[in-house]
């Protein structure tokens, strides 16, 4: 039984989020018996996945009421699988909602705080394993990259959904802070970042922000905290990472040492054609006096001398605006991209169109 309701739920999960493949070695299963126990398993196969609209207690006690369990039972199995980081949930007003969570972005996230070494080091495999490539396929990424930083001037030619301060202006709340988890998971095997000693880095707001609040994961902050964390972030020399959205649900401060989605960016010979980004820097010969300063702010090794100046990749260029603001001299410029991407408007659409390509093509896979 424990075997087999554990693949059901590995099954599920590939089918209902945005992937959760098997792999030979049984990685994922190892990960769900950690996750979840044989009763929550159930009770998960039950549950449908949305990003922004999960399903109202009523409904889903409607659906699963057949396998004996109280309406006050399910309650609480669902509020302890909520608590663990294994589901989403949200109260509204009065009303409960819960949903299947993703792997990334969503059960390994949720772990912050509670994270394990052995939690965290099947994590990894898996990643390498099977997650990574399965997501790979899919052409439209759950995050994107906006600028650190702008200067005035440039700032009028940035799309609204690039503009850090736009974004969080537009913004009515609630903010929440929390623990870097990725950071976390250095430390517990003595690997610490390089960049900040800082953990309390990452940024969400709306619903994103509630399902953190509620579960006692981070803490709410205002808009004002939301723009100085951001700003301390990027004197760090972290970069921002963002969902791929016009009106984006959280902000991820990452590294290359901690942040694997970057360390495997960095690890391609050509980063700037795997990411999502609309902006690049270019730096001005003219003005470039060879100092190096801007070296030690590239994550993507960018950067590389010719002669006793400087030049930047636009292969290996991700746009993040890290190399700007300190440049001495000024001589480093983001450009725009001849074409502009405009992501999906909110972060359910997102999803929506995700798995909507995920399906088509297994269809197509299967010749329907």
């Amino acid at each position: 039984m424990s075997a087999k309701v554990y693949r059901k739920l590995q099954q599920h999960l590939d089918k209902k989020t945005i992937a959760f493949p098997p792999t030979k070695s049984g990685i994922e299963i190892r990960l769900l018996k950690k996750l979840f126990t044989e009763e929550e398993a159930e009770i998960a196969l039950g549950l449908k996945f949305s990003w922004d609209n999960l399903e109202p207690l009523e409904e889903i006690f409607s659906r699963l009421k057949h396998k004996g369990k109280s309406f006050e039972e399910l309650e609480e199995n669902l509020d302890n699988m909520a608590k663990k980081g294994v589901i989403m949930a949200l109260k509204k007003g009065k009303d409960k909602t819960y949903g299947l969570a993703n792997f990334m972005i969503g059960m390994w996230d949720y772990q912050v705080n509670k994270l394990t070494v052995d939690f965290l080091k099947d994590s990894i495999k898996y990643l390498y394993d099977s997650y990574i490539q399965e997501i790979g396929k899919i052409p439209t990424p759950q995050t994107r990259l906006i600028p650190v930083r702008q200067d005035l001037n440039f700032s009028t030619k940035m799309a609204p959904f690039d503009d850090i301060e736009k974004i969080l202006h537009s913004i009515e709340g609630p903010f929440m802070v929390t623990n870097c988890v990725c950071r976390q998971g250095k430390d517990l095997i003595t690997q610490p970042c390089e960049m900040t000693e800082r953990r309390e880095v990452c940024i969400s707001f709306g619903y994103a922000a509630e399902r953190y609040i509620q579960q006692g994961w981070g803490r709410e902050i205002d808009k004002k905290e939301a723009l100085e964390i951001l700003k301390k972030n990027a004197e760090d020399g972290l970069i921002h990472q963002i969902n791929n959205a016009q009106k984006p649900d959280f902000i991820c401060s990452c590294c290359v040492c901690c942040c694997e989605a970057i360390k495997i960016l960095n690890s391609l010979p050509m980063p700037a054609k795997f990411i999502k980004s609309n902006y690049y820097a270019r730096i001005n010969s003219d003005q470039c006096d060879g100092c190096g300063v801007c070296l030690d702010r590239c994550q993507m090794d960018a950067i590389t001398p010719k002669s006793e100046i400087f030049t930047i990749s636009k292969r290996r260029c991700i746009g993040c605006g890290n190399c700007i603001d300190y440049c001495p001299n000024g001589a480093i410029q983001l450009k725009v991209k001849r074409s502009l991407y405009v992501p999906p408007e909110t972060g359910g659409e997102l999803y929506e169109e995700i798995i909507n390509i995920k399906n088509k093509a297994q269809k197509n896979d299967h010749g329907e």
